[in-house]
């Protein structure tokens, strides 16, 4: 299906408009839906509130569903690898009430990942697990604010 996409996004984008069943999406984010890449959630939650950037665990939902139904919209069959991340990275929000800024940050590292490495689907979770090491512990790379000298 993203082959027969990216032969013609603005082709693919006209038909799904056609059939009427697009959910309120930003435009810019669309590419990225119908090419089978990572979406830049900050993007879309800033297509639909004030702020710029998702900073905290509804920020996330709110931006996560949006992303979700436009997916769902052009590749229906991902329903339950997309069910799946979303309970999973919900689980972390729930383990780091107060550290919603790791969880973020490890979804981001997800996606970059998931980009970089085509094979691998949202619902993988095991395959997470260093982004979850570096991201989630509290002395790791992932999550250092100054550098050596400053600690």
């Amino acid at each position: 299906m993203v082959q027969n996409y990216t032969a013609d996004l603005k082709h693919a984008l006209w038909s799904l408009q056609s059939a009427g069943a697009l959910p309120p999406f930003p435009k810019s984010e669309w590419k990225h839906v119908l090419s089978g890449t990572a979406v830049n959630l900050d993007a879309v939650f800033s297509g639909l509130k004030p702020s710029k950037i998702v900073q905290t665990h509804g920020d996330w939902t709110i931006a996560w569903n949006s992303t979700s139904s436009a997916i769902l919209c052009a590749f229906p069959h991902r329903a339950f690898e997309l069910q799946q991340y979303s309970e999973y990275i919900l689980q972390f929000f729930e383990a780091f009430p107060y550290s919603h800024s790791k969880v973020i940050n490890l979804n981001k590292a997800i996606h970059r990942y998931t980009r970089e490495v085509k094979h691998i689907e949202l619902s993988e979770v095991g395959r997470f697990w260093h982004l979850e090491a570096r991201y989630l512990q509290e002395d790791s790379a992932g999550n250092r604010t100054g550098t050596r000298k400053e600690k």
